[in-house]
């Protein structure tokens, strides 16, 4: 704002105006313009150092504005990479994305997004365990709905038929034989390996060593679930009845052809067991033992009571097999 002027200041300017025809100014004339530049520099300047006092301490509009803008856009840069949402609420969001501080175990990571619901409350982020961060304070209003929509999920996608395990030939292993009988049943634990996206797994196929010596009589293979100390569990998944005739005198890797057995959980394996079900010709079934190195996921085990109790899993010994099947990926 301009000082008022002083009425000689006033009465001078007049005398200008009414004798155009001078040239120059008086020395009285340029000291009240030096005056009034001086204040009007010095407003000007306490204008900017307001301004810039405002910005800094992001009291102003815009300064809030900006703030703001930048949070929005951290969100959505975040929930665009999310890969499962834990919790959602109006005011908080919990979500995990992919692993970011690159460490050995290349765990997802855990977001969460929150405010109090009160005027005022800061919005807050927290990152896995840590301490919250203040995003933003003063918050009046703060909703995530905007941030999400509903979507469905990519359909599963069944992939080719695929070896999905073996053992076969392990570098100087020792091959060994097991006589199937009534009561004494071999069987061999696997756990595949698989996409980080899977879903489910099937088995089609499984090829055994086997060989057979006299007539009739029956076998069956199994597939079942697999408890936690990698042992036959009681869910039999498919049971497989195979003429003894069937199986050549000579070693060899028959294979069985397996239907049904889907949906399989991808966060566990499973067992196969060769039994003996009608007295006859003698099968045996060939295994290997103390190779290096065996098979890793695998485990075999007999028993010689049909199942009731079987003998510790090990590291050392493998039937020789083969598992084809299919996996479901999303």
């Amino acid at each position: 704002m301009n000082a008022p002027r002083p009425p000689h200041c006033l009465a001078r300017r007049a005398q200008v105006r009414r004798a155009p025809s001078r040239p120059g100014f008086t020395l009285a004339e340029a000291m009240v313009s030096t005056a009034v530049m001086g204040i009007l520099m010095a407003g000007m300047a306490g204008t900017v150092a307001v301004s810039t006092r405002a910005l800094r301490d992001g009291t102003s509009t815009a300064s809030r504005t900006t703030d703001s803008a930048e949070v929005v856009d951290q969100i959505t840069a975040d929930l665009a990479v999310a890969q499962t949402v834990l919790v959602r609420t109006s005011n908080l969001i919990e979500f995990t994305v992919p692993d970011r501080d690159g460490d050995m175990a290349a765990t997802p990571e855990t977001i969460k997004y929150s405010w109090g619901g009160q005027p005022g409350d800061p919005l807050l982020r927290t990152l896995n365990a840590g301490t919250p961060l203040t995003l933003l304070g003063g918050i009046q209003e703060f909703r995530l709905d905007s941030f999400t929509r509903t979507v469905g999920l990519p359909p599963p996608t069944q992939g080719a038929e695929v070896l999905l395990m073996a053992h076969d030939n392990a570098p100087g292993a020792a091959v060994q034989t097991y006589t199937l009988t009534n009561s004494n049943w071999a069987a061999q634990y696997f756990y595949p390996t698989f996409p980080a996206n899977t879903v489910s797994w099937s088995v089609t196929k499984v090829k055994l060593w086997l060989e057979r010596s006299g007539t009739g009589g029956n076998i069956a293979v199994q597939i079942r679930s697999a408890t936690s100390r990698f042992k036959p569990g009681n869910d039999v998944y498919k049971h497989i009845v195979i003429a003894k005739s069937t199986v050549p005198t000579v070693p060899t890797l028959v294979e069985v052809a397996v239907n049904g057995v889907t949906g399989l959980d991808p966060r566990r394996g499973a067992v196969i067991i060769v039994r003996q079900m009608t007295v006859g010709a003698t099968i045996k079934v060939h295994y290997e033992e103390n190779g290096s190195p065996m098979t890793a996921n695998t485990h075999y085990l007999t028993t010689s009571n049909t199942g009731s109790t079987w003998s510790s899993p090990n590291d050392t010994q493998d039937l020789k097999f083969h598992v084809l099947g299919q996996i479901t990926t999303r």
